[in-house]
């Protein structure tokens, strides 16, 4: 059995599930989802329902048994022995080589914002984030439009990266430079480009990116339907993306072989943000 903690939004979501069933198909082993904090959590829901997601959910008291399990390991490694973990934790950002030698029975706690930690099961990571729910008769009309020209996707992350002081001292914005030169390079790149945005924070980015050269976008209806606009922004064959998940599964879940992606050079403040831009995507 692998367990995983399922944390933050939607992108967090299925880079923590990606990382744990990997692991579980390494280890031969059942996958258990563990969703204990959106019980209390009020400003993030589960939201792999809307996938293709194997959907079996951890019980407390298996949880408890692993937490007891490494609670004693540690305490006999102290005195000398070697035993593996039960529960792990992400240390740092980045891939880490250590999850490939965990076995059986263990509890993962972390982001895993690496492609490293599912690459092996690309395809089946691929079948299984497709959003299963039928689009609305709105989101098949822009569907139906965004496969039929050279859609680009622009993400604007803000939100708490600019509300919460303690998210932006780790995360920050993209500022308008970025999106400035990001717009200029695809439109230098792609013939008749056009472009769709997504936002968590409409009014500004209305007010502030634009273009009177290319046409302009702006995905405003799926505030309450996340798993809608990530299936709008992956239909794109380009992306822009934000120092954001959401984003990266946007750009990362499009099928296109010719797919360019631009991404952040910095996706944090100050932590080193190392494996997390897959190879082949341009950062600015």
């Amino acid at each position: 059995m692998v367990v995983v903690k399922l944390e933050g939004g939607m992108g967090n979501q299925l880079f923590q599930y990606a990382a744990g069933r990997y692991l579980a198909q390494k280890l031969n082993a059942e996958l258990k989802l563990d969703i204990d904090i959106y019980t209390t959590e009020n400003k993030r829901q589960y939201a792999l329902h809307h996938f293709n997601v194997q959907e079996v959910f951890s019980k407390a008291r298996e949880r408890k048994n692993l937490k007891r399990k490494e609670f004693f390991r540690r305490q006999l490694n102290k005195l000398g022995a070697d035993l593996k973990s039960y529960w792990y934790t992400e240390q740092i950002p980045g891939y880490d080589i250590n999850v490939e030698k965990l076995t059986d029975n263990v509890f993962l706690e972390g982001f895993w914002q690496s492609e490293k930690y599912f690459k092996p099961i690309e395809s089946t990571i691929r079948k299984e984030f497709i959003v299963k729910d039928q689009p609305s008769a709105l989101n098949r009309k822009y569907l139906d439009e965004i496969r039929s020209v050279n859609s680009i996707s622009i993400h604007v992350r803000r939100g708490d990266y600019v509300t919460d002081k303690e998210t932006n001292a780790v995360h920050g914005v993209c500022d308008l430079e970025y999106y400035r030169k990001a717009i200029d390079r695809m439109s230098t790149e792609i013939n008749d480009p056009r472009f769709y945005i997504f936002s968590d924070d409409m009014k500004w980015t209305k007010e502030n990116i634009s273009s009177s050269i290319h046409p302009f976008a702006y995905s405003a209806h799926n505030q309450a339907a996340p798993h809608e606009d990530l299936r709008l922004m992956y239909s794109c064959k380009h992306h822009i993306i934000a120092n954001s998940s959401f984003s990266w599964w946007g750009a990362w879940l499009n099928m296109n072989t010719e797919k360019k992606v631009i991404a952040p050079r910095n996706w944090f403040r100050t932590l080193e943000n190392r494996d997390i831009i897959p190879t082949g995507w341009l950062t600015l």
